[in-house]
């Protein structure tokens, strides 16, 4: 890993030198992820076909989810290269941990090769990603509801902070290792877990109401 980072900056300092990765200019295209302990989706919106969704390896699947999440931007990025070389992306992860991650790095060694890698392939094409916080993910959806009032708008830090802390790391991670059980599930059907139908939440629920 130190090597191939060693190789990156060689490779790309001049290129990079006084120039962010992560871009706050307007975008010209708009990318979601998410990801699970068992798969990921991702789609470019106004854009066809563009939908992406997959299951994790047996193995891969043992990986935190910060890893499943940065990983999911790696391969949506690798899926639709064609389309976003050279444009300004605006990326919505809904995890903090993974914008982190892209503009400052990470000591753990399997996240910072996701890392160095995106960095690798945005800077090859010409693509530039742009960092977005919770707080700009909910004045954005307050706007687009065509909520104008201050009194209102003016609520998206207090937002912020409530969703923010709506639950303990503990909970998290119980909610994390539930869902874990539900995709393993509804894979062994032949099903997927991201995007999530009803009916296969449904019939889960059955499943276990009958094990009572």
């Amino acid at each position: 890993m130190v090597f191939d980072e060693v190789v990156f900056w060689k490779e790309n300092i001049e290129f990079l030198n006084g120039k962010e990765l992560l871009d706050k200019k307007i975008c010209t295209s708009l990318v979601y992820t998410n990801a699970s302990g068992t798969g990921f989706g991702g789609y470019i919106v106004d854009c066809a076909k563009s939908e992406v969704k997959c299951s994790w390896k047996l193995e891969e699947q043992v990986n935190s989810s910060t890893w499943c999440k940065l990983e999911s931007v790696y391969r949506m990025l690798m899926s639709k290269l064609t389309y976003m070389k050279g444009q300004k992306v605006l990326w919505r992860t809904y995890n903090q941990n993974v914008v982190h991650i892209l503009y400052k790095g990470s000591v753990k060694s399997d996240l910072q090769r996701i890392a160095i890698n995106i960095a690798d392939i945005c800077t090859r094409e010409e693509i530039q990603l742009s960092r977005i916080k919770l707080g700009q993910t909910i004045e954005d959806d307050i706007l687009a509801a065509g909520v104008t009032s201050d009194n209102f708008s003016t609520l998206d830090n207090r937002m912020e902070h409530f969703l923010s802390h709506s639950r303990s790391d503990n909970t998290t991670k119980l909610y994390h290792g539930a869902f874990r059980r539900f995709g393993k599930f509804i894979i062994s059907k032949g099903g997927v877990a991201i995007p999530v139908e009803p009916i296969h939440v449904s019939l889960y629920l059955t499943k276990l109401l009958g094990s009572v």
